[in-house]
């Protein structure tokens, strides 16, 4: 999924308004037991744990953190510097 849209200005256009969409999908498989995922607003950046509807507002209202590209509290893997393969624990997966 191209994070392109995090960028945008017109937070209330159809692309932008789209990502918040995509990234509250696969935010939706990363929850807590009550129904939270942390909230990637420019105001939380991460650190506030809110319910999908609330945080796909913040996203709206205040904009995404634009350097939050690699989405590692919400599904995506790190990857290493010098190859593409996921790392976890410090281990690249092959």
């Amino acid at each position: 999924m191209s994070r392109n849209w995090i960028k945008l200005k017109d937070r209330f256009c159809d692309e932008y308004q789209k990502g918040v969409s995509e990234s509250i999908g696969a935010a939706s498989k990363h929850v807590d037991m009550l129904g939270r995922t942390r909230c990637p607003c420019k105001r939380c950046n991460n650190r506030n744990f809110k319910k999908l509807e609330i945080v796909a507002n913040d996203i709206t209202k205040t904009g995404m953190v634009e350097t939050y590209t690699t989405w590692i509290h919400h599904g995506d893997l790190m990857c290493s510097s010098s190859e593409n393969a996921p790392v976890i624990g410090g281990v690249n997966i092959p």
